[in-house]
């Protein structure tokens, strides 16, 4: 099975309300918590314990990383 990765690796910093282009994965290289949205929808949070444990996490199809219950660092999405 393929997955399509839409765009490049790039850095994003947490802020609520910013959108930016949609992405599919998300990694952090400092470990915490990460909220991910998508348009007008309710933020989900990926807890520590998974990211931890997974590294690369699949998430869909999202546009925003809000500050509000993220926090970990250094995050990457594409």
């Amino acid at each position: 099975m393929s997955v399509p990765v839409t765009g490049q690796i790039r850095q994003v910093t947490p802020a609520d309300g910013v959108k930016i282009p949609p992405f599919n994965y998300i990694k952090s290289g400092v470990s915490g918590d990460i909220a991910v949205k998508q348009g007008d929808n309710p933020a989900v949070t990926i807890k520590q314990s998974l990211s931890d444990v997974v590294g690369i996490v699949p998430v869909g199809k999202m546009d925003e990383v809000p500050a509000t219950n993220t926090t970990a660092t250094d995050i990457y999405v594409w």
